[in-house]
């Protein structure tokens, strides 16, 4: 958040720019950094910044490499994913150790954003065991991290919590919160899977400690949604649904300096997808009418989201509102069984996040089992040799069908 608020203003000071050449490593590397911190931003401006990139490679001395980020940045094409994939595929074969290195780290997060967890999880090893004793903490740091909510993600939670605590010091002492809430929020979210309330309880108070006086982007959010899922399973559930619905609106309101609200944003779908599944499970009296309500309104969304699609499709988030779709039509009749079995595994064919105890799969399947056995089964069949960039259309398609 810090860089991307300034973004804008370097591209303005650094545009018509030429470094002297004793400086051109270390300018290449500060403007890689802006980039990467700019992607979430206008495109414009990373295109600028990319331009003044190219610009100093090209003055650069051939027997002078570019630094690792500041190659990645140079073979980004956000108009192109893809593209932009196969570089990366190459990159991280590089002789150049620092180069491989920061390809092995995008192309962990570029593949599980287009829904492949485990070649997520591959890159990210990957990039672990490439990191040498000289590159400093943050780089040691970032793939433990990745790789404690990548293998949250498939359910792995002994490998995550393992990750998170080894990546969880270093964000302490880098002053990294936002890093150091959501890793909490993955400790408490194990807990809470495994029973055991009291230790969720005492990472959420942690956070709470750490969240108070602090300027967080998602942090808090994190935080909230740990404490509605700890109130939930303690059983309270008006309160913790109600948790969830501040939660949700927290979200919504979140913003990026320079780029438009829409609605459509990752973390407001992952927070109003969490709480329809969360009302689907303990929704009872006044609180049906909020889960009907944002039932309709997660459709909308979905049906935006899929008829947009843009190239940068975040699937796992995308996965989240199909899940949630389909766990609410299955466990309220609002939909067809077929038709919301359908939406749950193509959430799942979408790898979609299952991090909060709320969103597991196993806590649906027992339900789409006893409502139309070995469709589940059938489904995934269908669907097994397509991609999910292949399945936007199915996924259209049966959003189309649920009740409005």
């Amino acid at each position: 958040m810090r860089l991307l608020a300034l973004v804008d203003a370097v591209a303005d000071a650094i545009g018509d720019w030429q470094p002297p050449p004793e400086l051109n490593e270390v300018a290449s590397g500060a403007i890689a950094v802006m980039m990467t911190n700019s992607v979430i931003g206008s495109s414009e401006t990373f295109g600028e910044l990319q331009a003044v990139l190219r610009r100093l490679d090209r003055a650069a001395a051939s027997d002078l490499p570019l630094p690792g980020l500041a190659a990645v940045m140079l073979a980004a094409d956000l108009a192109d994913p893809d593209a932009f994939l196969g570089r990366l595929e190459r990159l991280a074969q590089d002789s150049d150790r620092g180069t491989a290195l920061v390809a092995r780290i995008w192309l962990s997060n570029m593949r599980e954003n287009t829904g492949d967890p485990l070649g997520a999880i591959a890159d990210a090893q990957g990039a672990l065991e490439l990191v040498g004793a000289g590159d400093g903490p943050w780089i040691l740091a970032a793939p433990r991290a990745e790789l404690a909510y990548l293998t949250m993600h498939v359910g792995d939670r002994a490998a995550a919590v393992e990750h998170a605590r080894a990546a969880l010091p270093v964000m302490q002492r880098l002053g990294a919160v936002d890093d150091e809430m959501q890793l909490r929020s993955l400790l408490a979210s194990c807990a809470m899977a495994e029973g055991r309330l009291a230790d969720a309880e005492a990472e959420v108070d942690r956070m709470e400690r750490i969240g108070a006086g602090e300027t967080i982007f998602g942090g808090t959010a994190f935080q909230g949604i740990c404490r509605a899922e700890l109130t939930l399973a303690r059983g309270d559930y008006a309160g913790g649904l109600a948790r969830y619905r501040e939660c949700m609106a927290r979200m919504r309101e979140m913003e990026f300096p320079g780029v438009p609200k829409t609605g459509l944003e990752p973390w407001a779908l992952f927070g109003a997808s969490m709480t329809l599944t969360a009302h689907a499970h303990y929704a009872a009296g006044t609180d049906v009418a909020h889960g009907t309500a944002l039932f309709g309104a997660c459709r909308a969304d979905a049906l935006r989201l899929l008829t947009e699609a843009p190239a940068d499709l975040d699937y796992p988030v995308t996965g989240m509102v199909l899940f949630a779709l389909g766990t609410w039509g299955l466990l309220h009749g609002a939909a067809p069984a077929d038709d919301a079995i359908r939406s749950l595994v193509l959430a799942d064919r979408f790898a979609y996040n299952r991090s909060v105890p709320t969103m597991m799969w196993e806590r649906i399947t027992p339900h789409a089992e006893g409502s139309s056995p070995g469709r589940i089964a059938a489904f995934r069949a269908e669907y097994a040799n397509r991609r999910p960039a292949e399945l936007i259309g199915d996924a259209c398609r049966v959003i189309e069908r649920l009740p409005s």
